[in-house]
């Protein structure tokens, strides 16, 4: 299975759309977790 460029493209793309997402989620879940100790 060969790795094309475009699959790599795709790939950089999405992680570059979720990782603000996911590190988002994670501030908001260590703000919560501040909260209730």
């Amino acid at each position: 299975m060969e790795t094309s460029p475009l699959l790599l493209v795709l790939k950089t793309r999405e992680l570059k759309f979720f990782h603000p997402y996911i590190s988002t989620i994670a501030v908001w879940n260590i703000s919560t977790i501040a909260v209730w100790i």
